[in-house]
């Protein structure tokens, strides 16, 4: 069952688009932290996420052009040889597709958690921790 706290005000949940907009930041962040981990070459289809999650907080993006992305994105995770790199590759996927569903910037968290967790911590220890602050307080 989804948490309803993640649902648009426009599809009539609590979300407004300021705090959508934050998640989206967000997760793109989180998915640029862990971006030098990936070993293969890096690919434009990467570059091409980010400026749609950018261009769809500001209103030059629509979320079809988002899903689009993120469907790149996982072809180009099914391309990849390295494991890490794959699922990098998927935590953009998922960052950018919070333009679609808000929950899926907890798929970012979910992707890289189950995979990445000695590197990140590695990486986090060079950024501070910057990745562990997240905009929304989601708590009742």
């Amino acid at each position: 069952m989804r948490d309803q706290r993640f649902i648009a005000e426009h599809r009539g949940g609590p979300l407004t688009s300021n705090q959508h907009k934050a998640l989206i930041q967000w997760a793109m962040i989180c998915a640029q932290h862990v971006l030098p981990l990936i070993t293969d070459e890096l690919d434009d289809r990467i570059e091409g996420a980010v400026k749609t999650a950018e261009a769809w907080t500001i209103g030059e993006a629509s979320v079809g052009d988002a899903r689009e992305a993120a469907k790149r994105l996982l072809t180009l995770a099914k391309e990849l040889s390295d494991e890490t790199s794959v699922y990098v590759v998927r935590a953009f996927s998922h960052g950018v597709a919070t333009a679609h569903m808000a929950d899926h910037s907890l798929g970012l968290l979910y992707t890289l958690s189950g995979q990445l967790n000695q590197r990140i911590s590695l990486l986090l220890k060079k950024g501070n921790g910057k990745i562990l602050s997240y905009p929304l307080k989601l708590r009742n």
